[in-house]
C-alpha cells in the first residue's frame, strides 16, 4: 500500500466504470500477456520529485540488466535530470512537467499533457510501466497505446493495465513497491533495492578537494516538511557545542530568507563557525560526498546525500519513515515514536490541534543519538 492523495483516490474510485468501459472499447483483455522475448522498446513512467527520481535508480539498474539490448525510455520531471546524469541505464530521457505534480495553469497543463502523449505515440511500446499506481499516470501509458501496461492500482484504473502489480495492503517503502514492480518484469534478483548515484570521473577529482565536515540541509519542497525555525538553531547549537569540525549549512534559492532566519538565532561566537553554501544540484552530490555527516529533512537532499553513501541522519515529521526513507546502512531516520494521531497528514497545513508542527519538536536529543550511532 503506498500513500495517496485520499481526494484523487475517492474521485478515481468513484468513476472506475469508465475505465473498465475505456478498456472494454479498446479491447484491453485481449491483449495477450508479456512475451517471454525480450522487449524493443520500454517506457517508464515517474513524473514526480527528486527523491523519487533517487529511490527510481536501483529499479533502472534492474531493468537494464534483464533486458540489455532493449531500448529504455524514461519520462520525469526536468528538476530529476542532475540525478540521472552520470546514469546509463536509460537510453532516453524526456522531460515533463506534470500538472498534477506542479500547476501550470488550465490551458498549458493540457497542452503540455497533449504534446507529451503526441510524442509517445510516435513509435510502439512493447511494455509501459507506471511507478507509482497512479490513475494520471495509467491514463498516460493507455493513451500512449503501449502494447504492455504494468503498474499498481492504489487509485484504480486497473481495468487499463495487463499487469496489475499484487500489493498486500500494508504500508511499504517506495523501493518496496519498485522491488515488487522489478519481479513482474522478471528483472528482480532478490537482493533488495539501495539507491546509489554515480560521479563522473572529473566530480571524482573536485571532491577529493573538498575537506570533510559536517553538514546540515534544512530545506524541503513542502513547507512543512522544514524544521521551525527554533528547533532547526537548537540542532545546530547542539552539534557546534559538540563537533570541532568544519560545519556547512546547504542554501538554495526558496531558503535563503529560512537559512538567515536560523543563522540569526544563532549566538555571535557560532554562527561565525558555519560556512553557507550555494550551489547547483550536481554540485551538492559531489560536496555531500565528502560529508563526514549529514543533516537532511524528509526531501530530496536526504536521498541524494544518502545514495553518495555518506553518513546521513534523516529527520521526518509530516511523513511517515517507513513509506519514503533513503535505504543503506549509512542512513538513520528520527521521527516521534509512537507517531501522533495527525500523522501522516496531507502535508500542506498542519491540522494539529494546539501546536504548530509538533511532529517536528523536540528531535535533538533523538538527532544526536543518530548520529552517535552512525559515527561510532
Amino acid at each position: 500500500m503506498k500513500v495517496m492523495n485520499p481526494g484523487l483516490v475517492r474521485w478515481a474510485r468513484r468513476v472506475d466504470w469508465v475505465w473498465h468501459v475505456l478498456a472494454w472499447i479498446r479491447g484491453a483483455w485481449r491483449i495477450p500477456p508479456r512475451s517471454t522475448s525480450d522487449p524493443l522498446n520500454i517506457l517508464i513512467l515517474d513524473f514526480h520529485l527528486i527523491g523519487d527520481a533517487v529511490m527510481l535508480l536501483p529499479f533502472l539498474g534492474a531493468v537494464r540488466r534483464r533486458y540489455p539490448a532493449a531500448q529504455i525510455t524514461l519520462v520525469v520531471g526536468p528538476w530529476c535530470r542532475p540525478v540521472l546524469a552520470a546514469n546509463t541505464a536509460a537510453d532516453r530521457v524526456i522531460e515533463f512537467t506534470a500538472p498534477w505534480v506542479k500547476g501550470q495553469g488550465v490551458w498549458k497543463s493540457v497542452m503540455s499533457v497533449i504534446g507529451l502523449l503526441k510524442s509517445l505515440r510516435t513509435q510502439r511500446w512493447d511494455i509501459g510501466i507506471d511507478m507509482r499506481g497512479d490513475i494520471r499516470n495509467i491514463l498516460v501509458l493507455y493513451l500512449s497505446d503501449c502494447v504492455q501496461r504494468i503498474g499498481y492500482d492504489f487509485t484504480g484504473g486497473g481495468s487499463l493495465l495487463t499487469t496489475v502489480v499484487p500489493d498486500n495492503g500494508k504500508l511499504a517503502s517506495i523501493l518496496d513497491h519498485h522491488e515488487r514492480l522489478a519481479a513482474c518484469l522478471d528483472a528482480f534478483e532478490g537482493k533488495p533495492f539501495v539507491s546509489r548515484l554515480t560521479l563522473s570521473d572529473a566530480e571524482r577529482a573536485t571532491a577529493t578537494e573538498i575537506a570533510s565536515y559536517v553538514g546540515f540541509h534544512f530545506g524541503a519542497s513542502l513547507p512543512l516538511r522544514r524544521l521551525p525555525t527554533s528547533e532547526a538553531a537548537a540542532l545546530l547549537s547542539a552539534c557546534l557545542g559538540a563537533f570541532d569540525d568544519r560545519v556547512i549549512v546547504f542554501s538554495a534559492p526558496d531558503i535563503e530568507d529560512y537559512v538567515a532566519e536560523v543563522l540569526s538565532a544563532l549566538v555571535p561566537d557560532l554562527r561565525a563557525r558555519i560556512e553557507v553554501w550555494r550551489g547547483d544540484l550536481r554540485g551538492f552530490i559531489v560536496t555531500a560526498s565528502r560529508a563526514r555527516l549529514l543533516y537532511a529533512m524528509d526531501s530530496g537532499p536526504a536521498h541524494l546525500a544518502a545514495a553518495t553513501g555518506c553518513p546521513t541522519v534523516v529527520l521526518f515529521g509530516p511523513n511517515r519513515s517507513a513509506f519514503s526513507a533513503p535505504r543503506g546502512p549509512n542512513v538513520k531516520c528520527v521521527e516521534l515514536n509512537p507517531a501522533l494521531p495527525c500523522q501522516p497528514c496531507d502535508q500542506r497545513r498542519c491540522v494539529h490541534p494546539s501546536v504548530p508542527q509538533a511532529c517536528l519538536r523536540g528531535l535533538t536529543p533523538q538527532a544526536r543519538a543518530a548520529e552517535r550511532s552512525l559515527l561510532s
